[in-house]
């Protein structure tokens, strides 16, 4: 499903990722660890086309992201904000992106995701006056709105008190798919652990795995002792 090999990738000549490759199967969900400054979102904004690699490839279903614009409309990339208009309400905005996405019945699709993910009653609210959580839910449904291939997770939980993290965590159980790869950025470990099948470490702008979840409890004790 996702292939990436030999990515790096310069800031004012600080180097953040060395040559960094792997791949991810549909039906697998990564969890990506790293310290603060490690380059964990400098590679999902990269894998999400969102950021050109200095050097390096990367495929989604054997074609790239920057070459190709129906692959990157495969990818659903959930930040630190929903990226929805705070002066139009939750189904408007995301009415808005699948159209822009060219997704067949727009405002059904955006129906059924209202049930999907458990927020019907904020699809008719202003985007701009969500609560942390409800807002990751409306950022979770514009990022599933066309169905993504991969789907890109940078610190969810950030923000949310322990009842936003469960919750948040059924709607994210959800989104699991044969037909679906997911990469996770979190500080809560073990939280991300319990979604993860595989886990990977990036360490000085290099990678470290990624190996099954099963398979990983040096890598873990070596990122937590960096902690």
């Amino acid at each position: 499903m996702l292939k990436v090999d030999g990515i790096s990738k310069s800031f004012e000549g600080r180097r953040v990722l060395e040559r960094v490759s792997f791949e991810l199967a549909g039906g697998q969900t990564l969890l990506l660890l790293g310290l603060n400054g490690a380059g964990k979102t400098t590679l999902l904004s990269i894998l999400a086309g969102m950021l050109k690699p200095d050097a390096g490839e990367v495929a989604i279903g054997g074609q790239s992201p920057y070459r190709t614009p129906q692959v990157k409309a495969r990818i659903g990339y959930v930040t630190h904000q929903t990226m929805l208009h705070p002066g139009l309400t939750v189904r408007e905005s995301l009415e808005w992106f699948a159209k822009m996405l060219e997704v067949s019945q727009p405002k059904e699709r955006v129906e059924n995701l209202g049930q999907q993910l458990g927020m019907i009653s904020i699809l008719d609210r202003r985007a701009g006056k969500l609560s942390r959580g409800e807002g990751q839910r409306a950022s979770i449904a514009r990022a599933m709105i066309a169905d993504p291939s991969l789907l890109l997770l940078d610190e969810p939980f950030t923000g949310l008190d322990e009842r936003g993290c469960e919750q948040l965590g059924e709607v994210l159980r959800t989104l699991s798919s044969p037909e679906r790869s997911i990469i996770m950025t979190t500080h809560d470990t073990e939280r991300g652990l319990s979604f993860a099948t595989h886990v990977a470490l990036l360490e000085r702008g290099s990678l470290i795995g990624p190996v099954p979840r099963d398979g990983a409890p040096e890598l873990l004790a070596r990122f937590r002792q960096a902690v």
